[in-house]
């Protein structure tokens, strides 16, 4: 049986986000985008270590920003392309901010 680099239901790039505030992101991407929630997993003082959200078919992965882990955003810009349907739909569910 032939070992693959890439577990099933992956994709070759997944997206690995530093931020803080990792439950806000959650719940956006949840509400925006129908994200389902694979696993969370909190450090000791319940910040997020790492949590994993499927989109469609596609994996994001995150985790909170600290120590020597710094927020993505500042130090460089992150942007995504996202295929959906009814995106006139979608939209309209994200929150304001």
């Amino acid at each position: 049986m032939a070992v693959t680099p890439i577990p099933e239901g992956y994709h070759t790039v997944t997206p690995y986000l530093v931020v803080q505030g990792v439950p806000k992101l959650l719940d956006f991407l949840k509400q925006a985008f129908d994200a389902q929630e694979i696993m969370r997993m909190p450090w000791p003082d319940g910040t997020i270590m790492h949590a994993e959200v499927r989109v469609g078919d596609s994996a994001v992965m995150m985790g909170e920003a600290r120590g020597e882990f710094k927020p993505m955003l500042g130090s460089c810009t992150c942007t995504s392309m996202t295929r959906t349907r009814r995106t006139s739909a979608r939209c309209k569910r994200v929150p304001p901010r």
